[in-house]
Parts: structure tokens; sequence; C-alpha cells
């Protein structure tokens, strides 16, 4: 199986922790693994960054919405917890969570909406594409970026060619 994505990740993650105890990303990297049945090369599978796992940095982010959602809470730095919201949302009986499901909380439609009212229109806009698509911030960044990259060269090479 393949890495999930991390919409995929966030009801598995919430239902790990709704014990109403404080946990951290890194101790339910393993359980969340088995859950997905992630094999251990998967594990060490890096961003094109090469500074982070491709599994870490989904789990990150699907923890990033959930708060920004309010399922969860941080407690302290890297220290989160179910919410009593993000219980209902699990006694509920939920089959699957994904950014769609989270935009029925304000938090989140503030989140992704943008606000033109100061410089952060541009990353809001930014939140609000991402939100809409399977990749997690920083892949959508990458992806564009080599896009851009991919661009530039076809025109610099079409350019080149078109010289005398």
């Amino acid at each position: 199986m393949a890495i999930p994505d991390y919409q995929t990740i966030m009801l598995p993650l919430l239902q790990h922790i709704n014990d109403g105890k404080v946990h951290t990303a890194r101790e339910l990297k393993i359980p969340l693994a088995d859950h997905f049945g992630v094999t251990t090369e998967e594990l060490q599978h890096l961003l094109p960054s090469g500074r982070q796992t491709t599994f870490h940095n989904r789990v990150a982010w699907a923890k990033t919405y959930l708060e920004r959602a309010g399922l969860l809470k941080n407690v302290r730095r890297g220290h989160f917890m179910i919410t009593d919201r993000g219980r209902t949302v699990i006694d509920s009986s939920v089959s699957h969570i994904d950014n769609r499901f989270l935009q029925q909380f304000s938090e989140f439609q503030a989140f992704i909406t943008p606000d033109h009212s100061d410089d952060n229109a541009v990353v809001c806009s930014t939140a609000t594409v991402i939100a809409m698509d399977d990749r997690t911030p920083e892949e959508a960044l990458q992806t564009a970026h080599k896009q851009i990259n991919d661009d530039l060269a076809a025109e610099l090479l079409m350019q080149v060619k078109e010289m005398s």
C-alpha cells in the first residue's frame, strides 16, 4: 500500500487520540503506520527536500487541519489532545474525515477563506486551493516549484533555438 494522503490519515489519527490523553505525532507514527500497512521502506521515504519523511509530514498536516477545525487542540508545543468537538465527531460514527467535512466548522472556514484586509491574503488563497487538494501544502508548493522550473527551462530552450 502506498503512503496515505493527509486527509485519509485524519479520521484514524482522531480515533487514536480519543482516549482524552495528551499525545505527540511521534508516538502516533507507528500505530498509524500499522493501521495503514505502511512498510518500513515507506516510513523512511523522504520528501524531495530530504528533511522530513513523507509519512511524518502527512501526519503533521492531518493534525494541523484537525486542529484548525477545532477537533483537537495543542496543549503545549508538540503535544495535543482531542477536544469535545472531536469526540462528538467520533461518536457520530463518521466514516471519513476530509477537507470537505471540515468545512462545516467556522474555524476551518476562516482558515481557508482569504482575508483581503491584510498581507495574508496570498497565504490564505493558497490555503484555499490546497484545502481542496489531496496533497499537503508542502507537496503542492514543491509541485508548483517544479512546474515553474520546467516551464522556464522549456521557454529558455525555445528562445535559444530561435536565435541565429
